[in-house]
C-alpha cells in the first residue's frame, strides 16, 4: 500500500544533535525536518535531516528550485531603435538590470528569494564573438555596451543573462546565496545594417 508522507519543520521534542559547524558562508541553519505518514496521526516522526546551510543537499531551496523559479528575460533595447543602423558606426545595446523577487513556500516555511543578474552575454548575430560583461549597459550617452557593424545586412542580436540566487527565510535579515545559477536568452528585432557610400557631385548642393 502507498502512503503519502507530511513533512515538518521542528524537533518534536527529541535529542537533535548540534550542527557540526556553522555555514561556511556565514548564512543561516535550517531546522531539521521530520515526515510521517499521513494517514496516521499517531505514526512516529522520522528525521529525515538534521541542520542544514544552503547549498547543501539536503536545503529547502536547491539550485533545481531556483532554475525553476519562472524568472523573466531580460529587457534588450538597441540605439537607434529605428529598426536600421549604419555599418561603421555605434550599435548601442543595454538590459534591464532589476532584480527580481519571489516567494516560496516549502515544508511549510516562507522563503522569499531573489534572482540577481550577473553576467550578460550579447550575440549581436553578425560572427563576431559574444561580448560578455557584467554591465547592463546604458542609453546613449552613457551608453558602455556598444557594438559596430562591418557589413551590410539583416541581423537579429540576442542577450544571455545569468542569474544568481539568493535566500532568507520570511522576516529574516541576511541573505545567503543558493548553489547554481539560472540562464535566461532574449531575442531582440531584426535590424537592417545600412552601408554609407560618398559620391562626388558636380553641382552645388545648396
Amino acid at each position: 500500500m502507498y502512503h503519502t508522507r507530511v513533512f515538518d519543520l521542528c524537533n518534536r521534542d527529541r535529542v537533535i544533535p548540534p550542527p557540526d559547524e556553522p555555514c561556511a558562508n556565514g548564512g543561516m541553519l535550517i531546522y531539521p525536518r521530520w515526515s510521517r505518514i499521513a494517514e496516521d496521526p499517531d505514526a512516529t516522526w522520522t528525521l529525515e535531516a538534521n541542520f542544514t546551510c544552503p547549498g547543501d543537499p539536503n536545503y529547502p531551496i536547491t539550485a533545481e528550485d531556483f532554475t525553476s523559479l519562472p524568472v523573466s528575460p531580460s529587457t534588450l533595447a538597441i540605439q537607434p531603435n529605428t529598426g536600421w543602423v549604419y555599418a561603421g558606426l555605434e550599435t548601442i545595446a543595454y538590459a534591464d538590470g532589476t532584480p527580481q523577487g519571489f516567494l516560496v513556500n516549502l515544508l511549510g516555511v516562507d522563503f522569499a528569494v531573489v534572482a540577481l543578474p550577473d553576467e550578460y552575454t550579447w550575440d549581436f548575430d553578425d560572427g563576431s564573438e559574444p561580448f560578455v560583461t557584467a554591465d547592463p549597459g546604458a542609453p546613449w550617452p552613457n551608453h558602455s555596451v556598444a557594438h559596430v557593424y562591418s557589413a551590410s545586412g539583416t541581423v537579429t542580436p540576442s542577450l544571455t543573462t545569468q542569474w544568481k540566487g539568493y535566500v532568507r527565510p520570511e522576516g529574516a535579515t541576511s541573505w545567503s546565496p543558493i548553489d547554481g545559477v539560472a540562464t535566461t536568452t532574449t531575442t531582440g528585432p531584426a535590424i537592417t545594417v545600412h552601408t554609407a557610400r560618398t559620391r562626388l557631385v558636380e553641382d552645388s548642393l545648396d
